[in-house]
């Protein structure tokens, strides 16, 4: 069976976040964490959002429209991802301990979007650190129920 096309953003593979090799980019140099030369230690990596919705006519434009607003509000969204899977509420999930503060920001994030329709908002970020095997740290990942009639983000 095919799997229909995601809608990609850059540096997507189009595979789940499971299953994402790490990405390079050209030129990047990581800086050496020994005091002795001077040198600060390497940022941690940074953040990248995958949004999951459910597949069906009208789910992808609200997972659009929150990729739009949190590039805006400085978040780098890889990927948007639609599933074949009915998702039953809101969730923002963290598989590192190191990006809890990060998935917290980005539920805040997603709230404010939401601010007219909060049922549309997860309340909190899911701990799924224990997850084996676990995407690279830096992998955060929004699922977005459809839309319903009185729960859709107008903007």
């Amino acid at each position: 069976q095919e799997r229909p096309q995601a809608q990609s953003f850059p540096e997507s593979t189009g595979r789940s976040a499971e299953l994402q090799p790490p990405l390079s980019k050209p030129g990047a140099s990581v800086s050496s964490a020994d005091p002795a030369d001077g040198a600060m230690p390497a940022a941690p990596p940074q953040v990248r959002i995958f949004i999951h919705h459910t597949a069906g006519p009208g789910n992808a434009l609200p997972a659009i429209q929150l990729a739009a607003y949190l590039e805006t509000h400085g978040f780098a969204v890889t990927d948007i991802r639609q599933v074949d899977v009915p998702i039953e509420r809101p969730s923002v999930r963290y598989f590192s301990g190191g990006d809890r503060r990060e998935s917290r920001r980005l539920v805040d994030a997603i709230g404010a979007f939401y601010a007219k329709a909060p049922g549309r908002a997860p309340h909190e970020a899911a701990d799924f650190s224990q997850l084996v095997p676990k995407p690279r740290r830096g992998s955060i990942e929004v699922w977005l129920p459809a839309p319903g009639a009185d729960a859709s983000h107008s903007t």
